[in-house]
């Protein structure tokens, strides 16, 4: 059941659970985040549990050049136990 949380600067957002997924693909609008034009944009990816989330990874995007339209962008995630 993963979840994200996306963090730009000083201001994070937290995706919706995708329940009973290994290959989650998050479409949501997370408003009110601001690119000062240097943060990288950090996801990191949880597995939603009853008692404690667990960390599934983390990934760090920059925003460098990336056109402000809507795009698909798939980023590999760093400090995965196992799989990819």
């Amino acid at each position: 059941d993963p979840y994200c949380t996306v963090t730009l600067g000083a201001t994070t957002r937290r995706t919706k659970v995708i329940k009973d997924t290994l290959d989650p693909v998050w479409r949501e609008m997370l408003g009110g985040m601001y690119w000062d034009g240097e943060a990288l944009l950090e996801c990191c990816v949880f597995d939603k549990d009853f008692l404690s989330d667990d960390s599934l990874g983390t990934a760090l995007i920059s925003l460098d050049g990336i056109p402000e339209v809507e795009q698909t962008v798939t980023v590999p995630l760093q400090g995965v136990q196992t799989g990819s």
